[in-house]
């Protein structure tokens, strides 16, 4: 096995993990709710495409109105169409790709809806990650906003000072609503293309995630 593939398998293997965590986190905050386990594959008689994901999504619960937990794995040849969305991918040569996501919908309008994701990508030459999560209340708690973004802060200072004020900007553009001139939610951070013009610092932004 080379490395490359090494790394990769470990990173999946991360993002199962977490998914597994975060699973059963839920249902520890929500002991009467269930999961519905979807197992999926790209697999087909038609496309070289391969890989698939573990879909998890609640069910029964009286904590969480709706909650998915979700991870894929997915590679395969790249085509023209990838060339043009993806950096350094070049015709002839294989992505990779893997990554967990995570939405949570309380009943309760005193608990926010929570998003977050986090991704590993491989495309030819380069290798990079992203990912972020952002936080969208009902009911104001500067408390609860202080709290989630200084977490946010303590992660993200203890790799790098420069990380929090950037990701948290990206955060606050992408999810800036035009039309109502107002972000959505209190933001959180965001990110992506880390790592990819630094291929020697992936396994520490490995850490990171």
């Amino acid at each position: 096995m080379n490395k490359q593939i090494k790394f990769q398998q470990e990173i999946t293997d991360l993002f199962k993990e977490m998914q597994k965590e975060i699973v059963q986190t839920v249902l520890f905050s929500d002991p009467n709710a269930s999961f519905k386990e979807d197992l999926w594959n790209r697999e087909t008689e038609e496309t070289t495409e391969a890989g698939g994901g573990i879909t998890k999504t609640i069910t029964n619960g009286t904590v969480f109105e709706k909650a998915g937990v979700n991870f894929s794995e997915v590679y395969g040849p790249i085509s023209k169409e990838l060339t043009e969305i993806l950096p350094g991918a070049k015709v002839g040569t294989e992505f990779y790709a893997t990554g967990t996501s995570v939405v949570l919908h309380p009943y309760s309008p005193k608990v926010p809806t929570v998003h977050c994701n986090f991704r590993y990508m491989n495309a030819g030459e380069f290798s990079w990650f992203g990912g972020g999560m952002d936080l969208t209340p009902y009911v104001l708690s500067e408390d609860d906003f202080r709290y989630f973004h200084q977490i946010l802060k303590n992660t993200c200072d203890k790799h790098d000072l420069s990380y929090y004020p950037k990701f948290k900007k990206s955060c606050d553009e992408y999810f800036y609503l035009a039309h109502r001139k107002e972000t959505r939610g209190i933001g959180g951070i965001f990110f992506d293309y880390l790592g990819k013009d630094q291929p020697t610092k992936l396994p520490n932004l490995f850490s990171f995630i």
